[in-house]
This record gives structure tokens, sequence and C-alpha cells, in this order.
């Protein structure tokens, strides 16, 4: 065992734990990431795998990882996870998205 070996850890903000956005909107949770050697990072989205889309973006560095939702639907709700992992363990964090307001259409009937 080498002396700079060290299990992952990820540091998500607890204000991060719930996130509330409007439909349209933008969300961004960003999460630190320690480890030797530096871990690999998945994310996931109701226990499913979560790729990158159009509106979904997912940056994974060194030491941190973020993800930026855009034009949030209601589909984009959900419980979402964070999981680092190298040869020395795992470790992972939750959080829950909620999305409230109804999209707007762009027309108005008076």
């Amino acid at each position: 065992m080498c002396c700079d070996a060290e299990p992952p850890r990820l540091a998500l903000d607890d204000r991060f734990r719930k996130v509330h956005a409007h439909v349209g909107g933008t969300a961004k949770v960003s999460v630190g990431v320690e480890g030797e050697p530096p871990p690999s990072v998945t994310w996931f989205k109701d226990n499913a795998p979560l790729r990158a889309k159009p509106n979904v973006v997912l940056d994974v560095g060194e030491t941190a990882t973020s993800i930026v939702i855009r034009r949030m639907t209601r589909e984009d709700a959900g419980d979402y996870e964070v999981v680092a992992k190298n040869e020395w363990g795992t470790t992972k964090e939750r959080f829950n998205v909620k999305v409230v307001g109804t999209p707007f259409s762009g027309c108005y009937f008076m």
C-alpha cells in the first residue's frame, strides 16, 4: 500500500440536497472530488446511469464534478446520485431535484 493512496471523498454542500427549479429554468450542482489515485466519477438519475443530453451537461474534473440542467422539464425531476470510485473504495452523494411551475406556451387568449 502506497502512502499516497486514499479512498475517494465527495463534498456536496447541504444546500444542494434538495434542489427546486422552475420549468424552463436552469439548475446546477457542483461536488468536490478527492482521492488518490483520482477517482472515476459516474452520475445517476433515478438509479440509472445519466448521460449528457442537449439540456444536460456533465463536467467531470480531477477535483470537482458538476451537473447543469437547462430548459428544465418535469422529466428532469427525480433523485440524482454521483458516485466516485477508485481502487481504495467507493463513495456516493445523493440529492433530489423538484421541478415546479408550468411550461410557457407562448400563446395568450383574451
